[in-house]
C-alpha cells in the first residue's frame, strides 16, 4: 500500500498525539497550580506577614509560589504544610541577606539598622501582653515555631512537623516541651497568658498568639 506524499505518516500522527499529551499536562500542571495558589494564597500571606517586615512579605510569598510552580511534581498531599516550610526556607534566606546587608552598612558605618532584619515573631504578642511576649522570647527557635504553628496557623501537630521537617512523635515532643517550658516562664504571673499562647487563636486572641 503506498501512501501519497500528502499523507501523514505513523510517524508524524504519534508526534502529534505526543504533542498533544504535553499540551494537556502543561494545562493540567497550571491548573493545578491555580488551585493551590487559590487554596493557599491567603495562609502563606498570614504565615509570612507574622513573620517578616511588611517590605518583604510579597516578595516573600512570591517566591514560594514559585518553587511550588517550579517543584510541583513534589507538591504532597498535605500541601499547605509543604508550602509553610518552604516559606521558611525562603525567609531563612532573606534573614542571611539581611545580615549581610547589616554588616555592610556597618562596614560602611551606617548607623541606621536595616529593616530587613526587624523580624521579633514576639513583637506581634507585645501590645496584648508584654509578659507573654517576653516568656515566647526565651524559647529555643524551633520551641518558638512549634507553638506559633499550631496557635497562629491552626495546624494540626502532624502538619506542623512537616513544616519544621520532623516527625509527628518528635514534633508533640517538642510542642509538649514547649508548652511547659511557657508555663514556667510565665508562673506565677500570668497562668491565663499561657493558656492563650497554646490555643488556636479565636477573635479575641487572634493577632497576639
Amino acid at each position: 500500500m503506498t501512501h501519497s506524499c500528502n499523507e501523514p505518516s505513523a510517524g508524524g500522527n504519534k508526534q502529534a498525539m505526543g504533542n498533544t499529551k504535553t499540551v494537556a499536562g502543561a494545562r493540567e500542571d497550571i491548573e493545578r497550580f491555580e488551585g493551590i495558589f487559590r487554596r493557599h494564597h491567603k495562609a502563606v500571606v498570614a504565615y509570612v506577614r507574622r513573620r517578616a517586615p511588611t517590605s518583604v512579605v510579597d516578595d516573600i510569598t512570591d517566591e514560594t509560589f514559585l518553587v511550588a510552580w517550579r517543584r510541583l511534581d513534589d507538591v504532597p498531599a498535605e500541601e499547605l504544610p509543604w508550602l509553610m516550610a518552604v516559606a521558611s526556607n525562603v525567609l531563612a534566606t532573606e534573614r542571611r541577606g539581611a545580615g549581610r546587608r547589616f554588616a555592610l552598612n556597618l562596614r560602611l558605618h551606617s548607623q541606621t539598622r536595616p529593616s530587613d532584619l526587624a523580624w521579633d515573631p514576639t513583637v506581634a504578642v507585645e501590645a496584648t501582653d508584654v509578659r507573654l511576649a517576653a516568656a515566647l522570647g526565651q524559647l529555643r527557635p524551633k520551641e518558638l515555631e512549634a507553638l506559633l504553628l499550631v496557635a497562629w496557623e491552626e495546624l494540626e501537630p502532624q502538619e506542623a512537623a512537616i513544616v519544621l521537617g520532623e516527625s509527628p512523635g518528635a514534633f508533640r515532643t517538642r510542642l509538649h516541651r514547649a508548652r511547659a517550658r511557657l508555663q514556667e516562664l510565665l508562673e506565677p504571673h500570668s497562668p491565663t497568658s499561657a493558656a492563650i499562647a497554646v490555643q488556636p487563636p479565636n477573635a479575641a486572641t487572634k493577632g497576639a498568639i
